[in-house]
């Protein structure tokens, strides 16, 4: 069973891209147009995760993706 992030900042986890490099270090949210603002009580930056995998599927845990801009 797969049961991990798969998408951070808007960007697939494997994104090498320059654009999912920039968004990870700026904690960038591309659906908002703004820092992510989703905070975690583990770490000290945004949380960052907008879609998980889990089982066969990919699901959306982010209420703000859906927002328009």
């Amino acid at each position: 069973m797969n049961n991990q992030p798969a998408e951070i900042f808007g960007y697939y986890v494997g994104d090498p891209s320059a654009e999912a490099r920039k968004a990870r270090k700026e904690h960038w949210c591309p659906f908002t147009g703004s820092r992510c603002s989703k905070n975690s009580r583990l770490i000290d930056y945004p949380f960052g995760v907008c879609t998980v995998a889990h089982g066969d599927g990919f699901y959306t845990i982010c209420p703000l993706r859906f927002e328009p801009k």
